[in-house]
């Protein structure tokens, strides 16, 4: 038991030491991170598939941020990948 309270107190101690940020600079860094990932991702999009599939998938990577359902992205992925390019007509308005 006084190993665990010696590991709390060294945890304190670096929590205490550890500058915290505020939540706009927090944000911002998250976005920053996410926004390099995103360019990352539609970049190896146009690189790995035609163009007519990677603007399907740019476009349903769009409508999955904006509907919160990463699954969209995913059906399309899977599409693809089965040879079924062509859209649901309810693919974008969900």
């Amino acid at each position: 038991m006084s190993i665990n309270r010696k590991s709390r107190s060294i945890l304190e101690e670096i929590s205490a030491f550890v500058p915290q940020k505020g939540k706009e600079e927090l944000i911002e860094a998250r976005a920053q991170h996410i926004i390099v990932s995103a360019i990352n991702l539609l970049e190896s999009i146009d690189e790995y598939f035609t163009p007519d599939e990677a603007e399907m998938l740019k476009k349903r990577f769009v409508s999955s941020i904006r509907g919160a359902d990463p699954n969209r992205f995913t059906r399309m992925v899977k599409r693809i990948k089965g040879g079924l390019c062509e859209e649901d007509d309810d693919s974008y308005g969900n």
